[in-house]
């Protein structure tokens, strides 16, 4: 993290959430860790299974093929999901 701090991962699991234009997104052995008050994933495990990770103009997308799966804008430094 960025304060050189570590946590302890609690659990690892499956997460379903419901995007901005109303698909399910399922991400798999997800770690829960009760420390961080924010929830984060990391891109890098995104692109690895064959997802395109475009950033311009403060918008992040995550497109499989041709279907734009996740979408986020940009707050100061981090990239906030837009859903529902």
């Amino acid at each position: 993290m960025g304060n050189d701090d570590f946590c302890w991962i609690k659990k690892i699991g499956t997460i379903h959430f419901k995007m901005y234009n109303r698909v399910v997104k399922t991400l798999i052995e997800v770690q829960y860790v009760l420390d961080l008050q924010k929830n984060l994933f990391s891109l890098e495990v995104l692109e690895s299974s064959s997802y395109k990770i475009i950033m311009h103009d403060e918008i992040l997308r995550e497109i499989y093929g041709t279907l734009v799966t996740l979408r986020g804008t940009r707050k100061e430094d981090l990239y906030f999901m837009d859903s529902l």
